[in-house]
């Protein structure tokens, strides 16, 4: 009769302990994704290719002309290398256009959708998700 026991309390012990896991991977717990925002003329400070999320910090000027900090989530190192993303791509110094999903908090953070590079590329480090796919776009294409 005790192995039963055991056995129900280690599967939910289990499930309960998943349950962070979810919430976590959840990007509509954190950030609005039915907005798209963009920031324009942006300064890349440092762009990271790691897991679990890659990152992207970049310095604006907010509405009263003050160089602020954002910090912009985006796929994994896995998602971006299978979809052929250099770690490179954007340098420190980099003037930029992004495109994201704000905080719903309305912090200086949000989920990267598309950068436009100094060179008028468009990589779209969301749809890297559809990993395979070219998701950088040559200026001259479009």
């Amino acid at each position: 009769m005790r192995r039963p026991g055991i056995l129900v309390c280690a599967i939910a012990s289990g499930l309960l302990g998943s349950l962070p896991a979810l919430s976590h991977h959840s990007r509509t717990a954190y950030f609005d994704m039915d907005t798209t925002i963009e920031l324009r003329d942006v300064t890349a400070v440092s762009f990271k290719v790691v897991n679990p999320h890659s990152q992207l910090v970049f310095a604006a000027a907010d509405e009263q002309g003050n160089r602020v900090e954002w910090t912009a989530g985006a796929m994994s190192a896995s998602h971006l290398r299978r979809a052929r993303v250099p770690a490179d791509l954007i340098r420190p110094g980099d003037t930029l256009t992004v495109t994201g999903s704000p905080s719903l908090d309305k912090s200086n953070v949000m989920w990267l959708h598309t950068v436009i590079l100094p060179n008028g590329d468009v990589a779209d480090l969301f749809d890297a998700i559809r990993t395979g796919n070219d998701v950088i776009t040559p200026a001259a294409s479009r």
